[in-house]
């Protein structure tokens, strides 16, 4: 089973522009597959289909953008959330919880 051949900028299918495709497993994009890269993918394609409806359309990109969580310490009271995109390879925030 394949992935959905889609333009990596836009989130359209190719041979239909007018059909976007979202979920982190279905669409054929360079990043990982995860629940937070396909609500950064719905929120894109929302705003995108408000403003066509709307009239505003502007031209926008989506920049593949991700983010998970990781554990960095026993006990839970500490985590990092990494952050990526296209143009960038993950980096870390710290944050801790007390």
């Amino acid at each position: 089973m394949g992935f959905i051949e889609v333009d990596r900028n836009t989130l359209n299918l190719k041979e239909h522009p007018e059909v976007f495709v979202a979920g982190g497993d279905a669409a054929k994009l360079p990043i990982d597959k995860t629940g937070s890269a396909a609500h950064f993918q719905a929120t894109y394609i929302a705003n995108r289909i408000a403003m066509e409806v709307g009239g505003n359309y502007t031209p926008s990109t989506y920049m593949g953008e991700n983010a998970f969580n990781a554990a960095t310490s026993v006990g839970g009271r500490g985590g990092m959330t990494f952050y990526s995109s296209y143009s960038s390879s993950p980096e870390g925030h710290l944050r801790e919880h007390v």
